[in-house]
């Protein structure tokens, strides 16, 4: 027998003809009482073959992560583990003419965008800082509040103190609610408990 039919013959023997990734459509989703997974009925493409998947996350631990559930006729990207058609994952949602790329996204920056009608929740038990800074000092201050603050306690002692020269041309005495400005400075502007300790953003 020549060489090359036995080559043939070889990689026929050896060809894997399972599937392990694959395109499907959403067409239903069911979580499970105790959170702990979201099964998601697809049809799996091109035969609209319907299979349950487990849903996977960008980012999973415990009571933390980043979390975004799919919609019925939405596109995802399948993995079937060891093309064991009972171990079927959802890996990835993909973009349609419906859910197109967001216009911010065209430049190269990154968008977290929630679905139409969703919010979005940024949750932690410590803080979330929001900036643009870090580059040269992870911990450089996030100031925006602080900056707004002091702006804000200067423009009240500055209320509290006013004067101006009235109808018969003599200064006027400070307003009558001086106290309520003054003590609007103290609390919750200058002990700075205007000021969130959670979400905190530079200028």
């Amino acid at each position: 027998m020549p060489v090359g039919n036995e080559l043939e013959m070889l990689r026929e023997l050896l060809s894997d003809n399972a599937i392990h990734i694959a395109i499907g459509k959403i067409t239903g989703l069911e979580l499970a009482s105790d959170r702990s997974v979201l099964r998601v009925k697809v049809a799996m493409l091109p035969e609209n073959r319907e299979v349950v998947a487990r849903m996977t996350w960008e980012q999973v631990g415990p009571e933390s992560g980043i979390f975004g559930f799919p919609v019925v006729g939405d596109l995802v990207l399948l993995a079937i583990a060891e093309a064991d058609i009972n171990q079927i994952f959802v890996i990835k949602r993909m973009t349609s003419k419906e859910d197109k790329i967001p216009l911010q996204a065209v430049d190269g920056s990154t968008v977290i965008r929630a679905l139409a009608g969703k919010k979005t929740h940024v949750i932690s038990d410590e803080a979330i800082l929001l900036g643009r800074g870090g580059e040269t000092d992870p911990d450089e201050p996030l100031v925006l509040g602080n900056v707004f603050a002091e702006a804000y306690s200067s423009d009240l002692q500055a209320t509290a103190q006013h004067k101006h020269i009235g109808n018969l041309g003599y200064y006027t005495t400070v307003p009558d609610n001086a106290s309520t400005f003054v003590s609007l400075k103290a609390s919750p502007v200058d002990d700075e408990e205007m000021l969130s300790d959670i979400s905190m953003t530079e200028k």
